[in-house]
């Protein structure tokens, strides 16, 4: 061996070494390696809890209890954001809350820059309903259009069709009629499904805000007068955003019939069925007592803390 090359094997470790060639690797059984460990180099132990911890159901949630309820928080924070106050129009407005990229995930689900054909074919499907049951879901589609709730696309602002028609993905809303037998106000129900179309899942679903009905129950007994009341299309009264608007399409024609060509309505509110309506009609009631606290005290108890949505 070179002079150099054992300057450079030249053993820096021990003392001891007579001569630098000399240093020897020490083999450990791998029974025996655990023991060897570096105390540092050992992760806390999680599943461990003391005699305080032992019963606490926030140290006994699982990690993926944990990992849900952050997934939730997450979700939750988003929501809250795309609600938005707006007192001098008497308005609520909302965004869709998206936790993924809406043109990526719709385009590459429906290989496309929309659902339509999906969509048609649901709307096809109504269009085969017994008479009865189409002159009654005129009578509902009517109702939401004159409320505003709906609105045609043609018919709508040129900025607010120019945002549609720019979209890069336009999601069209499959819906179905669902007749309930018995009922006086709304014997015909619109019923959209999102979660078929994929827009259910990227957005924002948040923390469950249900309050427990024992409790209301509990806050009901203790006072000397209980009431209940309804706000009336509560989720119909959130306004889209233009945001939203591209993914709110709708097909629908009076005549009902699967021979002719639907046109395109757009909603203009919130909806029963899409995942975020819920927490966001929440969030809604929720900043609306907070704003108006002092100049409504009354409305804090039945909103705050005895109300179920």
């Amino acid at each position: 061996v070179a002079d150099t090359d054992l300057e450079i094997l030249k053993c820096y470790h021990f003392e001891s070494c007579v001569t630098s060639e000399s240093c020897y690797k020490a083999l450990i059984p791998l029974a025996k390696l655990k023991g060897l460990v570096d105390q540092n180099d050992v992760p806390d132990v999680t599943d461990f809890r003391c005699d305080i911890c032992a019963n606490c159901p926030v140290c006994k949630k699982s990690a993926r209890e944990k990992t849900r309820s952050l997934q939730e928080e997450f979700e939750q924070s988003i929501i809250v954001k795309s609600v938005h106050l707006d007192p001098e129009n008497g308005q609520v407005r909302v965004e869709l809350p998206f936790i993924k990229e809406p043109v990526e995930f719709l385009t590459k689900k429906h290989k496309g820059n929309s659902n339509k054909y999906q969509a048609l074919r649901v709307y096809k499907s109504q269009c085969r309903k017994p008479e009865e049951v189409k002159v009654k879901l005129r009578d509902t589609m009517q109702d939401l259009i004159d409320r505003g709730f709906m609105m045609r696309l043609a018919d709508m602002d040129i900025a607010k069709q120019e945002v549609v028609d720019n979209a890069k993905f336009h999601h069209y809303f499959p819906w179905r009629a669902v007749y309930k037998e018995g009922s006086v106000s709304t014997p015909v129900r619109i019923v959209v499904d999102p979660s078929s179309s994929g827009l259910n899942q990227i957005l924002a679903k948040g923390e469950n805000m249900l309050t427990k009905i024992p409790e209301v129950l509990i806050s009901f007994r203790t006072h000397r007068h209980a009431w209940c009341s309804d706000i009336s299309k509560m989720y119909n009264q959130l306004k889209l955003s233009d945001q939203a608007l591209p993914y709110s399409l709708f097909l629908y024609d009076r005549s009902l019939s699967d021979e002719k060509e639907p046109e395109v309505y757009c909603m203009q509110s919130a909806w029963y069925g899409v995942s975020s309506s819920g927490n966001q009609a929440n969030v809604a009631v929720d900043q609306l007592w907070q704003e108006f606290e002092s100049e409504y005290p009354a409305a804090v108890g039945p909103l705050g803390r005895d109300r179920y949505m």
